[in-house]
């Protein structure tokens, strides 16, 4: 659909046969509005694209829909690719027991509920996967915002710009799911994955790729942060040990209660690496500033 606009007054549902499939992709000022529900992947393969200047609006958004925990027949798998703008007021992914797939490419979302969980409980074969594609896009969740599945995984690819932050006007619930970041093309900023009003559990995976990372649940923010691992060089006191010069430095690490830091430092000016409990030395000095370490 390269233009005009659509309106259902019922269900628009794409794969709903057993063997059927179905894709739709809306490019120019395409508009899709929807009476009741948007099903995409009922029980097959079904695809939404939305370009960057389509909209889309419907009640309720199913990515995804029945799957083999409901009878072995069903695959509904579902693909959401939003570049353009949705509006809904529940998203459900998978609706019952299938595969629900969201990919953010700079693309507006704004919902009510925004369920990862939906009807996982018992259901092996139920996923959901969130991907969010740099910072070019938005997403605001009014009420709800779980993911409290081993199944569910959140996926950001940070650009330049860093990333697009989830923005719920509620509780976050991310118990169990798994959580992967790849911070390679800006991995010295700190990016704000989630803003919630307050945040349940915690991943049960995570991981970070690309740069010297960690992640920080501030809970009393309501934010699931990741932060560069980087100490700040405060102070230098060069002296002698055992005949040669030893500069020994003071660190002030980024979300740390300790003045001093324990752990080898990722950069060729250093050399003969003295670790301890207390202040580290190092027989080459360096200038004051910012240096990643290896862990936190």
């Amino acid at each position: 659909m390269t233009g005009g606009s659509l309106t259902n007054d019922v269900d628009f549902t794409l794969a709903n046969g057993i063997s059927s499939t179905g894709t739709v992709t809306l490019t120019g000022s395409s508009s899709l509005i929807c009476g009741i529900n948007l099903n995409i992947g009922m029980r097959n393969l079904g695809i939404l694209d939305i370009g960057s200047s389509a909209s889309v609006s419907a009640p309720s958004v199913r990515v995804g829909g029945f799957g083999p925990d409901v009878s072995s027949t069903l695959h509904g798998d579902g693909t959401l690719n939003l570049a353009g703008s949705l509006e809904c007021s529940d998203l459900y992914m998978p609706s019952a027991s299938g595969i629900g797939q969201f990919n953010l490419n700079g693309g507006n979302l704004v919902c009510e509920n925004f369920y990862m969980d939906w009807n996982a409980t018992g259901r092996p074969n139920h996923y959901s996967s969130l991907t969010v594609n740099g910072s070019a896009g938005s997403f605001s969740v009014m009420d709800g915002f779980s993911t409290a599945t081993t199944n569910a995984t959140l996926n950001f690819v940070v650009d330049a710009g860093g990333v697009t932050t989830l923005n719920v006007s509620s509780n976050v619930n991310i118990s169990g799911a798994t959580l992967n970041v790849d911070v390679s093309a800006s991995p010295d900023a700190t990016h704000i994955l989630i803003h919630g009003a307050s945040l349940s559990g915690t991943f049960g995976s995570v991981n970070i790729t690309g740069g010297a990372a960690r992640l920080v649940y501030d809970t009393v923010n309501g934010d699931v942060l990741i932060v560069p691992d980087k100490i700040e060089i405060t102070s230098m006191d060069v002296g002698m040990n055992n005949g040669s010069s030893v500069v020994t430095v003071a660190f002030d690490y980024e979300d740390s209660s300790s003045l001093w830091f324990t752990s080898d430092l990722v950069s060729p000016d250093w050399t003969n690496v003295v670790s301890g409990a207390g202040p580290l030395s190092y027989t080459n000095s360096a200038p004051i500033g910012f240096y990643k370490v290896t862990s936190p």
